[in-house]
């Protein structure tokens, strides 16, 4: 029988950090939907602030269609709150792991890495 050393105690506390199998799937859906350029700039703006469509086509300069498809899969993944003020839909990121990970890759409110 193998002897168990310090550093495999080391790595199972390590392994315990990164969460179970569905944890390790969610976090790599939602690096995923951050992978497209679209959507990460579509998270930044909605972790700063609560925007709607039309806000998010004109500063995107992308077509409605998208923004309602992108939306929606931010939604699905459980990252996204809406808001509705009569005929307008209001977003925002509610997950605070977006946040963290602008954080964690230095980029500021101004949009600056650090």
């Amino acid at each position: 029988m193998a002897k168990k050393t310090k550093n495999a105690d080391n790595h199972m506390e390590l392994m315990s950090f990164i969460g179970d199998k569905k944890d390790i799937d969610n976090t790599l859906k939602i690096l995923a939907l951050l992978a497209n350029p679209t959507r990460f700039k579509m998270a930044y703006l909605l972790s700063n602030e609560e925007l709607c469509n039309k806000d998010l086509e004109k500063i995107l300069n992308v077509e409605q269609t998208l923004v309602s498809h992108y939306l929606k899969d931010f939604k699905e993944l459980n990252l996204a709150n809406e808001r509705r003020v009569g005929k307008w839909r209001y977003y925002s990121i509610k997950d605070t792991r977006i946040q963290d990970i602008f954080n964690a890759i230095n980029i500021t409110k101004t949009g600056k890495t650090a």
